[in-house]
């Protein structure tokens, strides 16, 4: 840090020069209070169709990396949309967009299994 700064050059050298090692989170909180920017569905109070599934819906830090429980944050969200989508009505499969059929080891015989 140079030295003899003072006042507004002091306040202007930390504001430049200040950083964190810390992961940033919370910036959208999640919950049901006043303070809060998403619900548990990952959903932002009042804007449609806008989710958040990242670190930084996390209320407060972990006391460790960040990084696992941005992927649980991740997969849950993965979870809630994929059911949300589940719920929507499908349109009806016509033979060209059928899906092919899985071969399950059972229906293999030795013959044509690979050593």
């Amino acid at each position: 840090m140079p030295g003899g700064l003072t006042g507004t050059d002091l306040e202007a050298y930390i504001r430049d020069a200040a950083s964190t090692c810390w992961h940033q989170v919370g910036t959208a909180k999640m919950g049901n209070d006043s303070t809060s920017v998403v619900d548990g569905r990952r959903k932002v109070y009042g804007v449609e169709n806008l989710r958040v599934a990242d670190g930084s819906i996390m209320p407060r830090i972990t006391t460790a990396n960040t990084m696992a429980p941005c992927v649980v944050i991740a997969e849950r969200a993965a979870e809630l949309l994929t059911g949300e989508h589940r719920q929507w009505p499908q349109p009806e499969a016509t033979e060209s967009a059928a899906m092919p059929t899985r071969i399950s080891p059972s229906s293999i015989s030795s013959d044509d299994a690979r050593t």
